[in-house]
């Protein structure tokens, strides 16, 4: 209380305006007393001339007297409305104090402040709302902190990466994934500028432009948010498929990246479209030949005895392994999807070998290329 300043500017106003009243009290008592004695000064004077004094001395003696009772009363009057002020002044600052502290303790992160005020007018009201806000204040407070740190689970618990920055490109959040893939610490890189905890001139400049972004896009969703393709110059490098998107606020506060390694999935990509190619290839060859020797027979080489037999039998030929790489492509499939058992059994090379060539042999006859095959007896291969 004592070091309450509002308790006393209120105690010492009402305690002025207390010793002016008194003053202008005993004043204005004193000046009326002396009217009306000066109004029976003849009277006075004669009952003084009975007894043998003075008249004059008979007056200020009554008047002295007068002021002093006048005085003494007022004084005591003054000391009453002293300690009622008090009383007054202590009991209204009182549950202003302890509103005052307990809003402290609020600002300082203390939201389970539970105050009485004892006083059933408009301060007793406020009380009992500031008791309601507190407790609304720390469930709300509460609710936010557990979805906080069920926001902070999940993107720590995510297999790609994850990682916010601030409008001035310092590092407000990263997850373990981005630690993993960008080789840097996570819980280091906070407040960190974005550059200096990750050395990736391609992400910085992504972030870049997702901030200026912010100046020219306006509301618009396509300017806000950003996907592109990153090669990191690491080695071997390594594709990154990145996700930009503005945080929410006006002005923008920043922007959070979600980073992703895409780099098997490109390997595997050119894996496939190369296969597809290849086996397009592989697949065509067969066709060409079987539709070549089919018009030969049609042109008119079913009447040649010599040779007709020989196109049927390439055709068959060409159906046969037409038919194989059919079983190949299917033994592939079967294979990825873990359906496969693998039989490893001896295979006659020499046979494959001699296939090879009977296949081949008529485009290298036409380039005057001589194809040969020759067994040994020391491996009894080709």
């Amino acid at each position: 209380m004592w070091s309450s300043r509002l308790f006393w500017k209120l105690f010492l106003s009402y305690a002025g305006l207390n010793l002016l009243s008194a003053t202008a009290f005993v004043l204005i008592v004193s000046d009326r007393y002396e009217n009306q004695l000066a109004a029976q000064r003849p009277q006075v004077g004669a009952a003084a001339a009975t007894v043998g004094s003075s008249p004059e001395v008979a007056v200020r003696e009554d008047i002295a007297s007068m002021r002093r009772r006048i005085w003494a009363v007022a004084g005591a009057v003054s000391l009453a409305m002293l300690g009622l002020t008090w009383w007054v002044v202590a009991r209204v600052t009182s549950p202003v104090k302890t509103l005052n502290e307990a809003a402290q303790r609020i600002a300082e992160g203390d939201y389970d402040q539970r105050i009485y005020v004892s006083n059933r007018d408009e301060l007793g009201q406020l009380g009992d709302s500031f008791n309601r806000m507190s407790q609304q204040m720390s469930a709300r407070v509460n609710q936010l902190r557990e979805s906080g740190q069920r926001l902070e689970t999940v993107l720590r618990g995510m297999i790609e990466a994850v990682i916010a920055v601030d409008d001035r490109q310092r590092v407000l959040f990263a997850n373990d994934a981005a630690g993993k893939l960008l080789s840097f610490s996570p819980e280091t890189a906070v407040g960190r500028p974005f550059l200096e905890a990750v050395r990736q001139h391609a992400l910085h400049q992504a972030t870049a432009d997702a901030l200026a972004a912010r100046a020219t896009g306006g509301g618009n969703n396509s300017a806000a948010t950003r996907r592109l393709e990153i090669t990191l110059g690491t080695l071997p490098p390594r594709i990154l498929s990145t996700h930009v998107a503005q945080l929410p606020g006006v002005p923008c506060p920043g922007v959070v990246m979600v980073l992703e390694d895409i780099t098997e999935f490109r390997r595997l990509e050119n894996l496939r479209r190369d296969f597809v190619a290849n086996v397009s290839h592989e697949l065509k060859t067969p066709l060409s030949s079987i539709k070549a020797y089919a018009e030969t027979l049609l042109a008119g080489a079913l009447d040649d005895a010599d040779h007709r037999r020989q196109f049927v039998a390439r055709i068959d030929e060409q159906a046969d392994r037409l038919h194989q790489l059919i079983q190949d492509l299917l033994s592939l499939a079967r294979i990825e999807s873990g359906a496969e058992v693998h039989q490893i059994v001896p295979v006659p090379l020499g046979e494959l070998i001699q296939e090879c060539l009977t296949q081949h042999l008529p485009a290298a006859e036409t380039k005057q290329i001589s194809l040969s095959c020759e067994r040994t007896r020391r491996t009894g291969g080709a």
